[in-house]
């Protein structure tokens, strides 16, 4: 089965990536805010999206495991299949459209649902193998992420969703600032309306 995806699902757990330096605000509008962060002896940089939605968690949960839809909210999209779907996790394969010169990028993400005593972490991680590489479409060897929801007093349910993969080759800097920023900002506005938070 082939679905509409992007690879911006991704986010990075913080059991796999270690906090390095500040993070800097690039975005602050609609109740979402964007940061960057520049990863230790690398040029990569790695993006948290933070929000408050008025909604359950398990409402945005829904959204994220819902196949047929994911052309709905996620930003730059090309194509998706998936390859995996248990009740604790599921693979994904996904390729992102890339604007020109630039070469679409894909990878097959693993997914890891877990719940917490006030919510769930998504954890994810790129793997190899599950899919054959695609002729002119470079393959993400690297990519680590997580979403968590946590429940606030209010009723609400603070998101934050963070991300950091090595795309490979070389990227302009204003494609790079589209998936770092503008990307992930799009995504969460998205996932609100769908989740009718």
């Amino acid at each position: 089965m082939k679905i509409y995806f992007a690879i911006l699902l991704f986010a990075f757990s913080s059991k796999i990536i270690a906090q390095e330096g500040e993070w800097t605000l690039r975005k602050d509008q609609s109740g979402v805010r964007i940061y960057t962060q520049q990863t230790e002896n690398s040029k990569l940089q790695r993006f948290k999206a933070v929000a408050e939605f008025n909604c359950p968690y398990e409402s945005i949960v829904k959204v994220l495991r819902d196949y047929d839809k994911f052309e709905d909210w996620m930003y730059s999209l090309e194509e998706a299949e998936v390859l995996v779907n248990e009740t604790d996790h599921d693979v994904l394969y996904q390729e992102t459209d890339l604007p020109w010169p630039c070469d679409n990028r894909d990878v097959v993400m693993e997914r890891f649902f877990k719940k917490t005593p006030k919510g769930m972490i998504i954890e994810l991680e790129a793997q190899k193998g599950y899919k054959p590489l695609k002729d002119g479409v470079a393959r993400m060897t690297y990519a680590v992420g997580s979403w968590e929801f946590t429940t606030l007093d209010n009723g609400k349910t603070k998101v934050v969703y963070q991300f950091l993969g090595d795309p490979g080759g070389q990227i302009p800097t204003w494609v790079v600032n589209l998936f770092l920023v503008d990307g992930p900002h799009k995504t969460l506005l998205k996932i609100r309306d769908r989740a009718d938070c």
